[in-house]
């Protein structure tokens, strides 16, 4: 009865513990990944974050992840074992079977060419074993190898914590900083936060001014964009230089914050005066620029005037007022106007920095212009993780596949002046690599080989 009660645990036990179960789990969260790394990339972040946390996604990889435990488990003692040169004394006639097998003859005693041999192995890195009595010896190549198994299961544990703290605690926060601006890390200044209501002070903990942006494109003045990098003066954390961050790589003012710039416009400054020249008001606005000619609006502040911009970066106003727009480089901007108050226009017309825009006894003008950037600060606990996880798999691949595993024997005969060395060995995952090391230590140690 109790052989009874133990069968369906056994065969539970064998079915999580298979090896075609963790490569049907591989195999399977591998794709799954593929395919919210395609939606991740024409959706938007909550949505992916969304289908991650589903039932399917959590039971697939947490089953995985005990999968590979149990592998672990399985496989530890035969990982220890391996570890270990088999001091056994050799089959001689298996050793004589083997394809690979050769049989030389050289000049002098067994201590001499046992020694030989030991020297031979320690340059090309083997480790050593000699019997008691010099008749035989064993070596072996990377002994360690199937350490790397262990190391590369471990690492899903860290990718384990990695995702899960980075499922409860990830914050994406963007917000739009002008040259020459600084940002102070406050709730307000934040036009997009997920998830969202999720700001705490720990968002606070990050100011910065934006020194500098610079866009890169194709062939310098030709309008494909290429990429882009920004100079920042952290604030908060004080930091002993400015900082740059681009397109694909970020500033880290903390092990658990990630800042990065993803994009670009231009902030006009525009001029508000009475016809006397007076001021009224004067701003800057963060306006969409790119691609040039994209339209874009502001209200004018205690006004009831609306701007409608089009911004040509780099521009020269041709015949019959038809712009000419000669790059992206912010150099010589033109601003296609068009001002309405209560759905009436009230001008139109082409500015640069030198025009003026009159209309009911008010100029306005757009002086000077700068760039601006947008920046992604992430808040993630879990992304350390991740990135350790990814290192120590990489690490245990290394370790696991290079070198690949060799062992070789060699078993000694001799008489007064002569001795006769039996060489045989063996490579995993490819056989005729332990060739090459077989005919080396023939050459190295025979004058005659049979």
């Amino acid at each position: 009865m109790i052989t009874d009660k133990k069968k369906p645990l056994i065969i539970l036990w064998d079915f999580f513990r298979s090896k075609s179960l963790n490569r049907f789990l591989l195999i399977a969260a591998i794709t799954y990944t593929i395919m919210l790394s395609i939606w991740g990339a024409a959706s938007p972040n909550q949505i992916v974050v969304n289908i991650s946390n589903t039932l399917p996604f959590k039971v697939l990889f947490i089953t995985f992840l005990i999968n590979n435990l149990l592998c672990t488990i399985d496989q530890l003692p035969l990982t220890v074992k391996s570890f270990l040169i088999d001091k056994s004394i050799p089959d001689i006639k298996a050793l004589e079977k083997k394809r690979n097998s050769v049989r030389i003859e050289v000049l002098g005693s067994i201590d001499n060419t046992t020694g030989r041999a030991r020297r031979y192995f320690k340059l090309h890195f083997y480790s050593v074993y000699i019997s008691k009595d010099g008749s035989f010896i064993k070596a072996i190549r990377g002994r360690y190898s199937r350490l790397g198994n262990l190391i590369f299961h471990l690492s899903f544990f860290l990718l384990l914590v990695g995702i899960l703290l980075s499922t409860a605690s990830r914050s994406t926060g963007l917000t739009v900083v002008a040259e020459g601006q600084t940002f102070n890390g406050l709730e307000e200044e934040y036009f997009s936060f997920t998830p969202k209501a999720d700001y705490t002070k720990r968002h606070a903990d990050v100011a910065f001014t934006v020194e500098k942006i610079v866009p890169r494109f194709w062939n310098n003045d030709m309008l494909l964009f290429t990429g882009l990098y920004s100079e920042l003066e952290p604030i908060i954390p004080k930091a002993d230089s400015n900082q740059i961050v681009r397109l694909n790589s970020s500033y880290m003012p903390d092990i658990f914050t990630y800042i990065n710039i993803t994009g670009i416009g231009i902030s006009p400054r525009y001029l508000l005066s009475d016809n006397k020249g007076d001021l009224i008001d004067t701003a800057f606005v963060n306006l969409v620029s790119f691609p040039p000619g994209s339209p874009d609006s502001f209200q004018l502040d205690s006004t009831p005037y609306t701007v409608y911009l089009k911004i040509y970066p780099d521009a020269k106003i041709g015949s019959n007022d038809k712009i000419f727009n000669r790059s992206n480089y912010l150099r010589r901007p033109v601003y296609e106007t068009k001002i309405v108050k209560d759905e009436e226009t009230v001008f139109t017309g082409l500015l640069t920095e030198e025009d003026v825009a009159e209309f009911d006894d008010i100029q306005l003008s757009f002086p000077e212009a700068r760039l601006w950037g947008q920046y992604r600060i992430i808040k993630d606990q879990g992304l350390l993780f991740i990135f350790t996880g990814f290192i120590v798999a990489i690490v245990g691949l290394i370790i696991r596949y290079i070198p690949i595993k060799k062992e070789m024997t060699l078993f000694f005969q001799s008489d007064e002046k002569r001795t006769s060395v039996l060489i045989g060995g063996q490579s995993e995952y490819f056989p005729n690599l332990i060739v090459n090391d077989i005919v080396k230590i023939s050459r190295y140690l025979g004058e005659k080989r049979n």
